[in-house]
């Protein structure tokens, strides 16, 4: 039933094998380790097979004689919502789309199965999907910034469309799976693949991808239905009977990292085998209408939440949210204790005499729940400190490491005397009913892990200052009556920025609470966290030998597209190889651009090509290719006032130019027809007449390769 509390010294005399030797020969035997049954061959005869021991394949009779399955109450099959196919061609992130305002009302936040967590379902990132309000493809625009991304990937969306229903026949452009009505209004979604089993509804617009299923009630299902259901379904014994039916997938798809990890075990939820679910009687709906009243207040605590609220972000105020925070999950858990022991009665698992006494009413006074505090805890504890447990749960749970507390096994002095009793008498049947101390596991008991306050507050605090950065008014400079794009050395952003109180604070707070750096100025904070979101302008910076040869597959394929617009042949293009951390210079390119290497980035680097003393040169990735091509004739003209200009340092200026050339020749036409002014004729001419001054060929800008120290001026 249970494995070894710890490695045994000597394997021969494991508890658990000890147990085996001495139960073997006596069915109906139970102990803490091995359960001994004599069972018919014909129950083997379907799956899925109950293994667990203990009571387990009795409970499993039991929660199957209850009157209703999950499939009978649902409006259609548990599926998948939407699936983008090649997620990394519509994968952009929320800041892509603030600097393409071109694409505003095609960004859709997907949720992931790793999102879905403790009642709540966050948007995992922000994608693309290019469909209108009724959920019609729209036309490829190759005027937009949209649009031409899509060009960019029609190689990789052509041949990765894998399961796109061809009998659809779906523009290329769009996601494999489209399915509009599976994201609007009320559902239920949840992860297919974790420890325990996570529900959480969603009632706005959003996608969801194929790690998190979606579940719909017929069309006249009021609000508390929904509620109710979503906490049977967060319940510990759906979440033993889930584990029952659904095969392991090991600890992060490994095996099991020591003894006693068996609540570590992920699992893969699939959705088929969820429609057979049992349901009882009744639904556990106050208790799981206070969780999803709380678990919305959580989404209002987040540090992220706060900081766009507040007009300047300060300790005091972070503070508030963290403590307001730490009240409310403590209160879910609590809430999610009572919801647990109030399913057990509607599955008919306490007897009317056990009822009263380990269950609460809805108006109970309940506390909020610390770490170690619940029964089936407490219980666990005793077993650890006598040598029968292991104390992986408490080790391991993040929970005892970010509050620094220890396994308690006394019931808390400081409750409710009420709440005492009900504790206590939950002890008691957790040590006497078999039943209940199956389920009373930490197999089967919400982990509540969450992410440190510290990691989150650093995360919303860093996103806040680059959104700040990325303000479009710095980037640009009047130049007679126009706007002219205009680079920026951090220290240069620093002055600029310095003068708003609330960058101020907000870098104060990161400098002295994720720095360890109370001293450090403005510009210090900015060059740390800028770093990582800049990549250079020119190939031969971002990408090593491997990695310039798959950016010239990648451009030879979008010459023959070019071509094959224009003349309608078929000119079978082969699919672009895919890139890996390998081809980058830096892995912080890879993390930004990942392996089909989508221009995600916030910031462009220029290094320090003008002024080796001047620090690193930034530009903003929201100008456009034309202002791009403009700020590095500028940056070949200072370099040339130069006393003693360098071709070194030219060269590859000239060698972005020409990388941006490329891009806006293929262009020429959508810029004509939408009544643009084309600059990519006079950029060519301007560009020709500088090679010839520096007495260079498009084969030395292609052939060009950074010396180490350049590539360390692009690392400042």
């Amino acid at each position: 039933m249970h494995g070894e509390p710890r490695r045994p010294e000597h394997p021969a005399q494991g508890i658990v094998w000890r147990s085996i030797l001495d139960q073997i020969g006596r069915p109906g035997s139970t102990s803490e380790w091995v359960s001994v049954e004599d069972e018919p061959r014909h129950r083997f005869s379907r799956f899925p097979w109950t293994m667990v021991g203990g009571g387990a394949a009795d409970l499993m009779n039991r929660l199957a004689g209850s009157p209703r399955r999950l499939v009978d109450v649902l409006s259609g099959a548990v599926g998948v919502g939407s699936d983008p196919g090649e997620r990394g061609v519509f994968d952009l992130g929320r800041p892509w789309f603030n600097r393409h305002p071109d694409a505003s009302g095609l960004d859709l936040g997907l949720v992931t199965g790793q999102v879905v967590r403790d009642w709540r379902a966050e948007a995992a990132t922000e994608v693309l999907a290019p469909y209108d309000g009724d959920g019609s493809p729209l036309p490829l625009n190759l005027s937009s910034s949209w649009g031409r991304h899509l060009w960019t990937m029609r190689q990789v969306l052509g041949t990765a469309t894998g399961q796109r229903e061809s009998s659809q026949h779906r523009p290329w452009w769009t996601w494999r799976r489209w399915l509009p009505e599976r994201h609007r209004g009320p559902l239920i979604t949840f992860a297919t693949v974790a420890t325990h089993n996570h529900f959480a509804q969603a009632d706005d617009e959003r996608a969801f991808s194929r790690t998190a299923p979606v579940l719909r009630l017929p069309a006249d299902a009021s609000e508390d239905t929904y509620v109710g259901l979503l906490g049977v379904l967060n319940s510990s014994t759906v979440c033993f009977w889930l584990k029952q039916t659904s095969p392991s997938k090991g600890t992060g798809g490994a095996t099991l990292s020591a003894p006693g990890d068996e609540w570590a075990r992920v699992y893969r939820f699939a959705p088929k085998s969820l429609l057979q679910l049992p349901l009882p009687t009744d639904a556990p709906l106050a208790r799981a209408r206070e969780l999803t009243r709380r678990a919305r207040l959580l989404d209002a605590e987040e540090p992220s939440t706060v900081l766009a609220d507040w007009r300047a972000p300060s300790r005091r105020v972070l503070g508030a949210a963290r403590a307001a925070y730490a009240q409310t999950h403590h209160e879910m858990v609590a809430l999610q204790e009572e919801l647990d022991w109030d399913v057990y009665g509607s599955y008919g698992l306490l007897s009317a005499d056990e009822r009263p006494r380990l269950t609460t009413s809805p108006d109970f006074e309940l506390p909020a729940l610390k770490p170690g505090e619940r029964a089936f805890e407490i219980v666990w504890a005793r077993k650890v400190a006598d040598g029968t447990a292991s104390s992986s749960w408490f080790k391991r749970h993040s929970w005892f490491e970010m509050h620094g507390v220890t396994p308690v096994t006394d019931v808390p002095n400081h409750w409710p005397a009420a709440y005492r009793d009900v504790v206590q008498a939950r002890i008691d049947a957790i040590e006497s009913h078999q039943v209940i101390a199956l389920v009373e596991r930490p197999e089967y008991k919400r982990r509540w892990a969450t992410e440190p306050w510290e990691k989150r507050e650093e995360r919303a605090l860093r996103a806040w200052l680059l959104d700040r950065c990325e303000d479009e008014r710095l980037w640009f400079e009047e130049k007679n009556g126009d706007k002219y794009p205009h680079p920026r050395t951090i220290g240069q952003l620093a002055r600029q920025l310095g003068d708003d109180a609330r960058v101020r604070s907000a870098a104060g707070l990161y400098a002295a609470d994720h720095l360890g750096r109370r001293e450090a100025t403005l510009a210090d904070v900015l060059a740390t966290i800028l770093d990582r979101e800049q990549v250079p302008y020119a190939a031969a910076l971002r990408y090593k030998e491997s990695g310039l040869r798959k950016r010239a597959q990648w451009e030879r394929g979008w010459e023959l597209q070019r071509r094959e617009d224009e003349t309608g042949e078929a000119l079978g293009i082969p699919v672009p190889p895919k890139f890996v951390s390998a081809d980058f210079q830096r892995a912080s390119y890879w993390s930004i651009r990942g392996r089909l290497d989508t221009p995600r980035e916030r910031f462009i680097s220029y290094g320090d090509v003008v002024d080796e003393g001047s620090g690193l040169l930034l530009g903003w990735s929201g100008w456009s290719e034309t202002d791009r091509v403009r700020v590095l004739l500028d940056l070949v003209s200072a370099v040339d006032r130069q006393p003693n200009p360098s071709v070194y340092r030219i060269t590859p200026l000239l060698a972005g130019v020409q990388e941006l050339l490329r891009s806006m020749h293929r262009w020429e036409a959508q810029e004509e027809s939408a009544g643009r002014v084309v600059q990519a004729e006079v950029f060519q001419r301007h560009f020709e007449d500088m090679l010839s001054a520096y007495g260079l060929s498009t084969h030395d800008l292609t052939s060009w390769r950074p010396r180490r120290s350049t590539l360390k001026h692009h690392d400042r």
